[in-house]
């Protein structure tokens, strides 16, 4: 085994599986955790050590002293791969406990609140020339009311962030399809009332929805994948069954030029995924989100020749 050791979280995802192997090739020796013994990465051959956690959704501070222990068992101050906002946020929200058990790579506060934040997010594309579903931020009752009376149906409502933590318990988030103003206005006050912050609302924009997948350090992309959404398990996103690496053209470098420019503005650090959707009727491709992570196609990435799991084993610790 060379170097430090890693710990892959999320174990039960694809992408932990794939970080995985992609340091298990390189002769890292890496312990891998999950909120249970069946997730499919604790059982590859690829693993030397395995634990599980409690679940960073319902018990926050036993999933930080869980990984905690971890890495102290294995020593080192191991390098940590996070999978979900769940994890990652939490690693991020107790880094600075955690930086002396473990080593760790984040952006600064402002561009982490942003990247997680989709009406950040958007605001951030505006003033950057990077263009946006249109996207509305209602906060009071009348806003919505009004709103709902102009807006073409059907429309999307999304929560602002993947995941939410209320009264110290996280709630997933999601985007549906409203078919009128009833509908609108009634999942709008459940979802305040859930999450304990407004939804944004969306047009909801046709075509087909593509991603550039990033390394990047200080701002400055040195490794990427951008690639083509074929088929998802649900109409509203979410996870894809189906992509394809996207080929050398013109919407290839527009969609890169748009995603370099969003990491240069946040001066990232650490992966990153920008998704766009390009519109069926005027071929412009606006901005989706931004997923301030390892990305669940991250198989594809490592199968198109851009090992990032190693690449960013390497960016972190070339300077430990």
């Amino acid at each position: 085994m060379v170097g430090m050791s890693a710990i892959i979280l999320d174990g039960q995802l694809k992408s932990a599986l794939a970080a995985l192997r992609s340091l298990g090739r390189a002769g890292i020796s890496a312990s891998v955790g999950a909120e249970r013994e069946t997730g499919m990465a604790l059982h590859s051959r690829y693993t030397n050590a395995r634990f599980t956690y409690a679940s960073p959704y319902t018990d926050q501070e036993g999933f930080i002293q869980d990984v905690k222990n971890e890495a102290v068992r294995l020593g080192g101050k191991p390098v940590v791969y996070a999978f979900s906002d769940a994890t990652y946020l939490l690693l991020y929200l107790h880094r600075s406990f955690l930086c002396k058990y473990m080593t760790l790579v984040f952006p600064d506060e402002k561009s982490v609140e942003i990247a997680f934040d989709k009406a950040a997010t958007y605001s951030l594309a505006k003033v950057s020339g990077i263009p946006t579903i249109s996207t509305y931020i209602p906060e009071t009752q009348e806003e919505i009311v009004r709103l709902s009376e102009t807006l073409m149906y059907p429309a999307v409502i999304k929560t602002r962030r993947s995941v939410t933590w209320k009264d110290e318990v996280g709630i997933f988030g999601s985007a549906s399809f409203v078919q009128n103003k009833n509908e609108l206005q009634e999942k709008f006050f459940e979802l305040k009332e859930r999450l304990g912050e407004a939804p944004l609302v969306q047009d909801l924009l046709r075509g087909e929805e593509y991603g550039v997948e990033m390394l990047a350090k200080e701002g400055i992309v040195y490794a990427r994948v951008t690639h083509h959404r074929i088929r998802s398990l649900s109409p509203t996103g979410g996870a894809s069954v189906l992509k394809e690496t996207l080929r050398d053209g013109d919407l290839k470098s527009t969609l890169e030029a748009y995603a370099e420019k969003l990491v240069t503005r946040l001066s990232w650090d650490g992966p990153i995924m920008v998704e766009f959707k390009v519109d069926s009727d005027t071929r412009e491709p606006k901005l989706m989100e931004i997923n301030g992570r390892f990305w669940g196609s991250l198989p594809l990435s490592v199968i198109a020749g851009v090992d990032v799991p190693y690449l960013y084993y390497l960016q972190v610790t070339e300077n430990n």
